[in-house]
């Protein structure tokens, strides 16, 4: 690629990368597009290690080559949200952000225990929906969000995965 593609690339800018085909298990990236920049989540050090201890944890766990279509959309709107760029009215809370993307996760692995009660397990549904589409979370008071986000601790351990 192009040396000017090189500026395009930068943690957490979220890209559209086209790659050549090759018989080496190493392939060489053909072209770059901008999808969305993120830039203003350094300006925000909470927001931003937050968004690395995600990214970690994603790195950690995800499968070399496993589409993850739930957990990607969804790391991209935490970071919309985490990146201040989300209107201040309708901007997830860190808290909420990492529910968001823990739910997600563990909702597209099977690793998300089915609830007997159905008003649970749609919270836990539109939580995922919110995340995929980029919109309004469900409401519910800040302390549910953090006993929410506890719970998803656990099973994330009980599941051995690596927090990073």
């Amino acid at each position: 690629i192009s040396g000017s593609n090189y500026v395009l690339v930068d943690l957490f800018r979220e890209l559209s990368v086209e790659f050549t085909e090759s018989r080496s298990p190493l392939k060489n990236a053909r072209d770059i597009e901008l999808v969305s920049a993120n830039d203003k989540l350094p300006d925000h050090p909470v927001n931003f290690r937050l968004a690395g201890k995600m990214a970690a944890f994603l790195l950690a766990n995800i499968k070399e080559e496993l589409p993850m279509p739930y957990t990607y959309d969804s790391f991209s709107s935490v970071l919309n949200h985490l990146s201040c760029t989300a209107p201040e009215e309708e901007r997830w809370t860190p808290m909420q952000c990492a529910v968001v993307l823990k739910t997600a996760f563990l909702c597209e692995n099977g690793l998300l225990p089915q609830s007997e009660d159905e008003r649970s397990s749609a919270f836990l549904e539109n939580v995922v929906a919110a995340g995929i589409d980029n919109s309004a979370l469900p409401r519910c008071p800040e302390e549910y969000w953090a006993k929410l986000n506890d719970w998803l601790g656990t099973i994330i351990n009980i599941n051995g995965l690596r927090k990073q």
